[in-house]
């Protein structure tokens, strides 16, 4: 009896763990887009004319402490982040050739996550 719990309570968990991906397939930049965020527009994606910096915008009515801990834990260990909490808000740099950064902010009852880069490899 404790062996078919004890397997239930794992495949339970593991099926959790498998729907807990991080989205980044809805980002043109490939970074993880928050999984209650809705993007902005018509189209989340805005790029510079001819400098290939992409922006991308998304908006969640979740918390800003539950938004900030996800990219925590979402992003590379690699990526240095800067949090304000008196102005709730945090940017998430990686230091990468297509230097990609996160920032949150809150507007109104709303986190804004905007994701920028560039698109593709530059000088190469």
């Amino acid at each position: 009896m404790r062996v078919r719990a004890a397997l239930a309570a794992f495949a339970f968990a593991f099926t959790l763990a498998g729907c807990a991906h991080n989205n980044a397939d809805r980002s043109t930049l490939r970074l993880p887009v928050y999984p209650h965020a809705t993007a902005v527009g018509l189209s989340p994606t805005v790029q510079a004319k001819g400098a290939g910096q992409v922006l991308e915008v998304f908006t969640t009515w979740d918390s800003f402490d539950r938004v900030r801990d996800w990219y925590a834990g979402a992003l590379p260990r690699s990526a240095q982040s800067v949090v304000n909490e008196k102005r709730r808000e945090a940017t998430f740099a990686l230091f990468d050739d297509r230097r990609r950064t996160v920032h949150l902010e809150v507007s109104g009852d709303q986190v804004v996550i905007y994701l920028s880069g560039y698109a593709t490899v530059t000088g190469r």
